[in-house]
């Protein structure tokens, strides 16, 4: 998907001027709201949310209750609008990356904020960066907020500095005329398929984090969820990065970023390698030394990585368009 509009609409949507009607925002400093089964939620508007993935049903049930009626995910992974239909609840798909906010994708956040049934949650994975700064991009856009209330609620949170190119795009959002939102055909989709890139990093997010449960019990199944196998995490992880190599994630991307990928795939083998030995000897003696080089060495790589490439902002094009006058 296009960063960049066509120039009709950059022209049309992107005009300073009146923003129509808007809601006073609950707190410059976007409130925390404790809600049962989900994480980092904060409440920026009396009817936006924003948080962390509903993962099961009752993180669900809990959004029902809080009132929402629309759920927008802006994370890679495919929703669960089937359990989501259950509770009542739209689900809209509108997946970006770490590098920024898409002009497309705060346009249509900005459109669906007005006109869409709400309250609304929208959501990444962990509720910290790319949900915040999408839904606070889309209040500036929408004319919910000014830019000191965006950068405060964007603080408040938790949105890593790090991620420069989601903290520029809430700085340089403007508004819309509302007549132009008004005007913008979105397609609201439940689910949109990611490229092999998203795909693949969503499915490795997830093992490594499987991993970081399993390494603050001592490399074991963790005692709040039973159900996770360190040694399993590790192979899922070196398939997913066994995915990423073998397909076309790393296509038009630059030589350092195909070298860090294969040197991530050689680290994740070794990783389940030293797991599976590990687990295979029965894990009663401590940890070899091993495992742990093994992950802190995948876990300063993919840092790498993301600082180099995921967290940057996009570049923008060489030539901008340039809106025309009428007589």
């Amino acid at each position: 998907m296009s960063r960049h509009l066509p120039c009709a609409l950059l022209i049309v949507a992107w005009c300073l001027g009146g923003c129509g009607r808007s809601q006073t925002p609950s707190s410059p400093a976007a409130p925390a709201v404790a809600v049962d089964g989900l994480t980092a939620v904060h409440q920026l508007t009396p009817s936006v949310y924003t948080g962390a993935e509903p993962a099961d049903n009752a993180a669900f049930a809990a959004l029902q209750r809080l009132g929402v009626r629309t759920v927008i995910s802006v994370d890679g992974a495919v929703p669960d609008a089937v359990s989501a239909r259950r509770h009542g609840l739209r689900y809209i798909h509108l997946p970006i990356g770490y590098d920024g906010v898409p002009d497309e994708v705060a346009l249509a956040l900005a459109k669906g904020l007005r006109e869409l049934p709400g309250p609304i949650y929208v959501h990444c994975h962990h509720g910290l960066h790319r949900g915040p700064a999408a839904a606070v991009t889309a209040c500036v856009v929408a004319g919910l907020f000014d830019h000191a209330q965006a950068e405060a609620a964007l603080h408040a949170a938790g949105t890593g500095a790090a991620y420069v190119g989601l903290w520029q795009s809430v700085r340089t959002a403007r508004p819309a005329e509302p007549a132009a939102l008004r005007a913008l055909a979105v397609e609201w989709r439940e689910a949109r398929p990611g490229s092999a890139l998203v795909v693949g990093m969503v499915a490795a997010g997830e093992a490594f984090a499987h991993l970081g449960h399993a390494r603050a019990a001592g490399w074991k199944t963790p005692p709040q969820r039973v159900d996770l196998s360190p040694a399993h995490a590790a192979l899922l992880l070196r398939e997913a990065f066994d995915e990423l190599v073998r397909g076309d994630a790393a296509a038009g991307k630059s030589a350092q970023f195909r070298e860090w990928l294969l040197r991530a795939q050689v680290e994740s083998r070794a990783l389940e390698s030293a797991l599976g030995a590990w687990a295979g000897a029965g894990a009663t003696a401590p940890p070899p030394a091993a495992i742990e080089q093994r992950f802190a060495a995948l876990k300063a790589g993919c840092g790498q990585c993301h600082r180099a490439h995921r967290d940057q902002p996009a570049p923008l094009p060489q030539v901008l368009p340039t809106p025309q006058r009428g007589p």
